[in-house]
């Protein structure tokens, strides 16, 4: 029985490693008159290196989780865009609403004042024609008085 038999058996409870059959196969493959046992056999060690392949169910899972997230972001964004210009839109009209209340003010209180005015030179008229007439009276008194 060769070493690399026993090891094969010695392996199936616990006493060999693969390292120990990884080595036995390349002297094996040495004796042989090979150079390079690396091209008849794997290192377990460079193998156990490699990470293994994730399973594509994963990968899909993950991918479409990471999908799902982008999405929430760009519709988060574009909710947050939408505020934006409701709250810019809102403020333009509130303040369209201000300037027109203010142009409304301001053209009632023309009226007002117009008013006043008016009615100003009405009582300063009526107080001179009164004016007039009593001087007027204070004359002809003064006249028929004096006769």
């Amino acid at each position: 029985m060769s070493i690399l038999q026993v090891q094969q058996q010695a392996l199936q409870i616990g006493v060999a490693t693969p390292q120990n059959i990884y080595e036995a196969c390349m002297e094996l493959t040495k004796n042989a008159g090979f150079k390079d046992g690396d091209k008849y056999w794997t290192n377990p060690v460079q193998q156990q290196q490699q990470p293994p392949q994730p399973d594509p169910k994963v990968v899909a899972e993950q991918q479409r989780l990471e999908f799902d997230k982008q999405k929430a972001m760009a519709e988060h964004q574009q909710a947050q865009e939408k505020m934006q210009m409701d709250y810019q839109l809102k403020q333009q009209e509130l303040q369209q609403k201000a300037e027109l209340a203010v142009q409304e003010m301001m053209k009632e209180l023309q009226i007002a004042r117009d008013r006043m005015l008016a009615e100003i030179d009405i009582e300063r008229d009526r107080l001179r024609l009164q004016a007039a007439g009593m001087a007027q009276k204070a004359q002809t008194d003064a006249v028929n008085g004096g006769v």
